[in-house]
């Protein structure tokens, strides 16, 4: 079977790449067809709904069969299997599978990530052969579908969430849809958050707990009122594949039904049943099925926490095993729960950190606690919703458990993140790393296997030698100097990364991307596996150079050993003397709550060591103009003899004056183009002092200031720079060893080096 499960997981991957190439071939050509029938971003669009979601603001539903609105006919996709993901407006239409709608919205087509580490829609949406987002939509028409398992299951998840909502508070109700519905559209982000980080972000997923529940209570009850195992099985299961339906069909939840039903027919035929054979078996179906799930997270977390549990705590176990009969034998049943929920981390971690690029350090205790509780939560949450169907007071009486152990959690939860090191932010390993550590990890099973005498006797040194395998997942500073101009959209963000392990932010902030922090700057940081910046300098108070800095700060939450909570901690924050004194004074109050450093730099002054250096060139706080973007702090940034030119949103008189006064010191390397390329800067005197070989711009994707500016671009290219824009190609990244330097962009269409 393991020999097949490989077999299978090669032949998906060649069938990966042939259909890699055809899909984005199909896509493009519905992209166009898009394109051209929204010309000014509106669309009229039908389809037929396959899946659907509501919350009190609105509806999300994912429509198939698409046809548009152009020139006043309809015209349909090439591709029947085509969808679109739409958002409409709140709205008192109830929608379900199969009923078909017209709708109006603005027209999105989903992008590449354009930093590292962030959320790639392009690629996710392209997997579940979505072409484009409408959001704003409207709903225009409807026609009912015709009736169906799908849509009366959905009609009950619709009840049950709309009675959890009436028995329960908001933040418990919209987790307790998450937790026993499948329905995360309406919980809470706060709680989402905080679950993720405090590592028990699983409960809210429909997975192998919620069948053993459901499935294997309804079986033992079934067999309990001397039901034989044939009605007991089909009962169970067709109970078990409903839910399933009605909680949206996860990957993780049909994993569970499917090693369910191979379970039950091992029961009906009465043979032995094997749970490793079943999870290669549950996995081989669903890659035969959809090739795409080798790469789809869900899929790949779901089957490595089955594999740990199946193959892993077994051998964990073996110095307990026998050891716990008698009554004195509780410290050993102890010590065996604890070693079990440690091996789950220890098993996950790798994949945890591939693709969350973090992980919580006391998960493993706080599982020890969550996981008993669930079944009790499931169970008070479902009853509740059930019996406020019929009644309120009775439904909010039977879900109050709920509410309470929910409460519970969420202060538990907290607490454990003010602890030391409690979020550690680990960056993505390589696959590499991913292959070593999975490698000692088998060795180390193979081994305890075969000594298991002396695993039982030396139990203890066994368990503490399989902490040195994380040393393969550790992510180093970088070898040579990194510079990476992030894509914000209308705004602007530097991380630079030295050997030494330092880290740096020049800027970060946007006028046209909402939680920039949350959604880009954070996730590259912690992409990287940074847990430290030193510091942040910012050029001026603008907010399309702060907005992401002053939203970290606004999170920023002090734990007891002093760091941030959420696994980023800052240092030290550097502004520039300013005209006005209102200029950063919510993040100067913010920073200083949190015991952040708060200092001014102006002309003249230097941050560095033996090997880097930041100089001010501009400006002084004796010839302020009062015009933020003539005040902005330039900054020049020294690597060995590599120079990189930091000029904030200098323009005008200020960009004049800084080549007259001090052009000797102007030469660099690698110009960052100031104000985002507008025609007010980058000028010839200017440019004629910097002599850049390289310059990058960044600007929103058709911002609406029209940056950069023709003139501007000519100017640039007439100095003879190589020119990289963040709107045409993403995150661009400098790499230097002091003497060279290289220059490649996140999505480019030419790599330039």
């Amino acid at each position: 079977m393991a020999v097949l499960l490989l077999a299978v997981c090669l032949i998906s991957q060649l069938r990966l790449a042939g259909r890699e190439r055809q899909r984005r071939a199909a896509q493009q050509n519905s992209v166009e067809q898009l394109l051209a029938a929204a010309p000014e971003g509106i669309l009229c669009m039908r389809g037929t709904v396959d899946t659907c979601s509501t919350t009190k603001e609105s509806t999300s539903v994912v429509l198939r069969a698409l046809a548009v609105e152009a020139k006043g006919s309809w015209l349909r996709l090439d591709v029947p299997a085509h969808g679109a993901g739409c958002t409409i407006k709140k709205n008192e239409e109830a929608l379900l599978p199969g009923d078909e709608i017209e709708i109006r919205g603005t027209l999105r087509i989903p992008e590449e990530a354009g930093n590292p580490g962030a959320f790639d829609a392009k690629t996710y949406y392209s997997r579940l052969d979505i072409v484009c987002q409408l959001t704003e939509g409207k709903l225009l028409s409807k026609k009912s579908g015709p009736d169906g398992i799908r849509p009366f299951l959905y009609q009950i998840r619709r009840a049950l969430c709309a009675s959890l909502a009436s028995i329960l508070p908001e933040k418990e109700a919209g987790s307790m849809m998450a937790i026993a519905l499948g329905e995360k559209r309406g919980m809470d982000p706060d709680i989402k958050a905080l679950y993720q980080e405090s590592g028990i972000t699983h409960i809210t997923s429909v997975s192998g707990l919620h069948a053993t529940m459901i499935g294997m209570g309804v079986y033992r009850l079934m067999r309990g009122l001397l039901l034989g195992i044939v009605p007991a099985s089909v009962l169970s299961g067709s109970l078990l594949f409903l839910y399933v339906v009605l909680t949206g069909s996860g990957i993780a939840a049909v994993r569970a039904f499917l090693m369910f039903f191979l379970w039950l027919l091992a029961q009906v035929l009465g043979k032995k049943y094997d749970g490793k054979t079943a999870a290669m078996a549950a996995a081989i179906l669903l890659l035969l099925q959809q090739p795409e799930y080798l790469h789809d997270a869900s899929f790949l977390l779901s089957f490595t926490a089955v594999a740990v549990i199946l193959w892993l705590l077994p051998v964990l176990q073996l110095p307990f095993a026998g050891r716990r009969a008698g009554k004195r034998r509780w410290g050993c049943t102890v010590a065996s729960v604890v070693i079990s929920s440690a091996g789950i981390w220890i098993g996950m971690l790798p994949v945890t950190l591939y693709f969350f690029y973090q992980t919580s350090l006391y998960s493993m205790l706080l599982n020890i606690l969550v996981v008993p509780l669930l079944p009790v939560l499931m169970q008070a949450g479902l009853v509740g919703a059930v019996l406020g169907l019929c009644s309120q007071r009775a439904g909010m009486f039977f879900a109050a458990p709920a509410g309470y152990l929910l409460s519970f959690l969420e202060q538990l939860a907290q607490g454990m993140l003010h602890l030391p090191e409690a979020v550690w932010v680990g960056g993505r390993p390589s696959l590499l790393a991913l292959f070593v550590y999975y490698a000692a990890l088998a060795l180390f099973c193979v081994l305890a296997v075969q000594r298991q005498k002396k695993v039982r006797r030396r139990g203890c040194l066994w368990l503490l030698g399989i902490p040195l395998v994380f040393f393969f997942l550790l992510r180093s500073a970088p070898q040579r100097m990194e510079i990476l101009c992030m894509d914000v959209g209308q705004g602007d963000g530097a991380l630079l990364r030295m050997p030494d392990g330092a880290v740096f932010l020049i800027d970060g902030g946007s006028s046209s991307e909402q939680e920039l922090w949350e959604r880009q700057i954070g996730q590259t940081l912690k992409y990287y596996g940074i847990r430290t910046v030193d510091a942040v300098f910012l050029s001026h108070a603008d907010l399309d150079h702060m907005s992401g800095i002053l939203e970290f700060l606004q999170a920023y939450e002090p734990g007891l050993s002093g760091k941030n909570v959420h696994g980023i901690t800052l240092e030290h924050l550097i502004l520039p003397p300013t005209a006005d004194p209102e200029d950063f004074q919510k993040l100067s109050m913010l920073a200083g709550q949190k015991e952040i450093v708060v200092s001014r730099m102006e002309q003249g002054m230097t941050v560095g060591s033996a090997n880097w250096q930041f100089t001010a060139l501009s400006p002084r706080s004796g010839d302020l103009s009062g015009d933020r973007n003539e005040d902005s702090l330039v900054l020049l940034f020294q690597y060995g003899s590599f120079r990189m030119l930091f000029t904030g949103d200098l323009e005008g008189a200020a960009e004049q004056r800084l080549a007259e006064t001090d052009g000797e010191r102007l030469w660099a390397d690698v110009l960052k183009v100031g104000h985002h390329g507008s025609a007010n800067g980058s000028g010839e005197a200017f440019l004629a002092r910097v002599q850049p070989k390289a310059a990058v711009i960044s600007c929103g994707r058709r911002n609406r200031y029209g940056h950069p500016a023709s003139e501007t671009v000519r100017r640039l290219e007439k100095s003879g720079s190589i020119l990289f824009s963040t709107a045409s190609g993403g995150a661009v990244q400098i790499t230097t060893d002091g003497n060279s330097f290289w220059i490649r962009q996140k999505n480019p269409k030419n790599e330039i080096i």
